[in-house]
């Protein structure tokens, strides 16, 4: 079955996290959707949970990924050497404010740090 959002841990505020449904964005030709498996939360994350780092809230924390290729762009495997399926691991930029209203501004036009066979 197609799903067309995804739910992401949102820093609404100094010690504000909730839980929040998003629409997924269009795959680029060049991208991929991933499915993640597991989110990392570094140490960053917990100073900006805490209120200790200046920035635009609302915020999406775990930025550092693990997970499988669920929908790739038509060019994506030729360019990024993956294929649907694939396990990849992968630190993201995070998004802040006016980012997480348009899905379109969360595509990342590189490759994954590492493909696991």
């Amino acid at each position: 079955r197609a799903v067309s959002t995804a739910r992401a841990a949102t820093l609404l505020g100094p010690e504000r996290l909730e839980i929040r449904e998003y629409p997924l964005p269009e795959v680029a030709d060049d991208g991929a959707l991933l499915r993640v498996e597991l989110g990392g939360v570094c140490g960053t994350d917990v100073k900006y949970f805490h209120g200790r780092i200046d920035m635009p809230y609302p915020v999406i924390l775990g930025h550092e990924i693990f997970g499988r290729i669920e929908r790739l762009g038509r060019a994506a495997g030729q360019i990024h050497g993956v294929a649907e399926g694939d396990r990849v691991v992968d630190s993201v930029r995070r998004l802040y404010g006016d980012d997480m209203a348009e899905p379109e501004r969360w595509h990342r036009r590189r490759r994954p740090t590492a493909r696991l066979r």
